[in-house]
């Protein structure tokens, strides 16, 4: 579903202007540029996230809890899965 209502997306971080990179060539946590077609998507899932670190958090009697930020009106946070293919094999 394309923007639903009620639905609202934090402030998303841009990366920098950074080179284009093939997928393979991709390392572990970088920020990069890919350019490719998605050529799979999975259904969305949600969890339930600080709004201010955007961290995991758990829910307990008291409320919910952030181990940063402490008792917090938490937030639903998507992930989504898909493949993308860069038109380079390995």
């Amino acid at each position: 579903e394309i923007n639903p209502n009620g639905v609202q997306i934090a402030e998303v971080q841009k990366a920098q202007q950074q080179k284009i990179k093939k997928i393979q060539d991709l390392k572990d946590k970088e920020v990069a540029q890919v350019r490719g077609y998605i050529v799979e998507m999975f259904e969305p899932r949600l969890y339930t996230a600080c709004p201010e670190c955007f961290h995991k958090v758990q829910s307990t009697e008291e409320g919910t809890r952030c181990e940063q930020h402490g008792f917090i009106t938490s937030i639903e946070v998507p992930i989504i899965n898909f493949i993308i293919d860069d038109g380079f094999s390995l």
